[in-house]
């Protein structure tokens, strides 16, 4: 039984998705669903009911009862890994950092670059990943720290217990308080400062496509857009694009195809874009470096020391 399939059926464990594990392994699904089969076929079990329809996709009996072991196993076979290694030569110092998947950003990106900058000899393993995914492999102890994006409109009770651990230590290094829709210069809106939500009435608005097969379904992230012109009773129309492509997103705004709607700032200006801010709509989000007090190495304390930095430049301070 390879090490790699039982990693990627973990990984389908933990995003409780095919298309958000296919995203996280970068495989195609087909590919996943063939590593899937395999461990099934020598188990002689199904770990996972697919999605069919309607239907979302769910973990049976048997996989509740063994998958729990399958991580154990990777665990030990990690443990190995890591005597093996120290044992040949000393380490190489390294820090393992996760991120979300998000089409704006609140500066983690300047953060994690800096830090490439700073400290060149340290492996940095940076991973884009869905919020509750990226929670499961932190508090697993596969993540040194994570990258959080505090939205008003998450209802996950997950990170609010990670929030409030005494275990775990949390840095806002940024804070935004609007939300902002991305539009093409040839918007009808493009000159204006800022816009009101009936400058939206039939929009198009691109939602991330993962949403479609979310336990969540669209009432966390990006819905509270759709959410607020339901109130209105302002129409609109809803286009499902892969977050993770931005080019494509980026393509899609320039021709006219749609707006998307930002909690945080883009990496980097981007031409033929125009960010514009709802000004009736108040939203704030925040951006949170969070670890556990009790792992804390070396080259994580010089990531929380840049962090902190930036957190002053921006007037914020630890949490």
């Amino acid at each position: 039984m390879r090490m790699e399939d039982l990693k990627t059926v973990m990984d389908v464990y933990h995003s409780q998705s095919f298309i958000d594990a296919s995203y996280h392994c970068q495989i195609p699904i087909s590919v996943l669903s063939k590593r899937i089969g395999r461990v099934e076929k020598e188990l002689g079990v199904s770990l996972f009911k697919r999605a069919v329809r309607n239907e979302k996709m769910y973990i049976t009996p048997e996989g509740e009862t063994i998958l729990p072991k399958i991580h154990n196993v990777l665990k030990q076979y990690e443990q190995i890994c890591s005597v093996a290694g120290n044992v040949a030569e000393k380490r190489e110092e390294s820090l393992r950092i996760g991120y979300p998947r998000m089409f704006g950003t609140l500066g983690e990106f300047e953060i994690i670059t800096e830090f490439q900058k700073a400290y060149p000899n340290i492996k940095l393993v940076s991973t884009m990943l869905g919020l509750k995914a990226m929670l499961s492999r932190f508090q697993e102890e596969e993540l040194d720290a994570v990258f959080l994006m505090q939205l008003p409109d998450y209802p996950l009770e997950q990170l609010e217990r990670l929030l409030n651990s005494e275990s775990v230590s949390g840095l806002e290094y940024a804070s935004y308080d609007r939300l902002v829709i991305v539009a093409g210069t040839g918007h009808p809106c493009a000159q204006k400062k800022a816009i009101s939500l009936e400058d939206l009435r039939d929009a198009v608005i691109i939602m991330d496509v993962n949403q479609m097969d979310s336990r969540f379904s669209y009432r966390y992230g990006r819905r509270f857009l759709p959410d607020m012109m339901d109130q209105m009773k302002l129409p609109y129309q809803i286009l499902f694009m892969d977050l993770s492509d931005k080019e494509a997103i980026y393509d899609a705004i320039k021709r006219g195809a749609g707006v998307i709607p930002m909690s945080g700032i883009p990496k980097r200006p981007v031409e033929g874009l125009v960010n514009l801010p709802l000004k009736d709509v108040h939203y704030r989000s925040r951006g949170i470096l969070v670890w556990n007090n009790s792992r804390c190495p070396d080259a994580l304390k010089k990531m929380i020391s840049l962090a902190e930095q930036y957190a002053g430049n921006h007037g914020l301070s630890k949490q």
